[in-house]
């Protein structure tokens, strides 16, 4: 049985004009041949076996934020002050949780992604392995930013020129997969994956052939990916398989 291959890329703020540049594109099938074949949306993918990594995926994907003020729960919204755009908050919301400040973040279209990737590993084997910015647990906060050129910026600042996104809820990624037919593992942090992986050895094997200036580049480059204080805490990662199927390490 031939296995269909699904990589879904990071999906910046300005979505449509990163998805489907022809120049991106164009890099990738340099970098990967032209047996490569690209999908607009999952649901587009020809049905059968599927590997599926989603790489810095679900940070993008637009959420809903709400904020409690005065003892009352308010929509943030996005309004004009003085013909620029503006934060405010709307109406009244219900719900009786919470302390003045708080900042809760929900969106349902990661939870439909993800349970229409759910869907597809319940009926197909497969297994799907995703990486990115957030935290384990349902939590109250504000993870919405925007960075252009590398700094960050006001989310309102050059709309469609800056990457929008905010931290992933892997609690709730986990719940709609579940909720679809997958089989889900506990979510762990990129550190950890990545030492589980032999990530301590492969330095050393690769500091052992360098030379000073390479050494000291490669310590740089491993504590920004599994360092505690950078990457390496900052990046979680979940695996959902289709049921029946044994459990992928480190997982579980």
């Amino acid at each position: 049985m031939r296995h269909q291959r699904c990589l879904l890329l990071r999906c910046p703020s300005h979505l449509e004009s990163r998805l489907f540049c022809p120049v991106l594109r164009q890099k990738q099938r340099e970098a990967v041949g032209e047996a490569a074949t690209w999908h607009d949306r999952l649901e587009n993918v020809p049905e059968g076996p599927m590997i599926l990594i989603a790489n810095e995926f679900f940070d993008a994907i637009p959420i809903r934020q709400f904020e409690r003020r005065a003892g009352v729960w308010r929509e943030r919204v996005v309004g004009l002050a003085d013909g620029r755009l503006s934060l405010g908050v709307g109406g009244i919301v219900p719900g009786t949780m919470g302390k003045d400040g708080d900042v809760l973040e929900f969106a349902p279209a990661r939870d439909e992604i993800a349970r229409e990737i759910g869907s597809r590993l319940a009926a197909h084997a497969g297994a799907a392995l995703i990486i990115d910015y957030g935290h384990l647990h349902t939590a109250a906060g504000d993870t919405l930013q925007a960075m252009r050129e590398h700094r960050f910026v006001p989310v309102t600042e050059t709309p469609g020129e800056a990457d929008l996104t905010s931290h992933a809820d892997f609690e709730k990624l986990a719940h709609a997969l579940t909720e679809a037919g997958a089989v889900v593992q506990p979510g762990m942090t990129q550190r950890d994956f990545l030492l589980a992986m032999g990530l301590e050895q492969r330095f050393a094997q690769l500091q052992g052939k360098a030379d000073a200036a390479t050494r000291a580049t490669l310590s740089r480059q491993m504590a920004r990916l599994a360092d505690e204080a950078q990457m390496g805490n900052l990046f979680k990662l979940l695996c959902a398989t289709a049921p029946g199927m044994s459990t992928p390490y480190p997982f579980g």
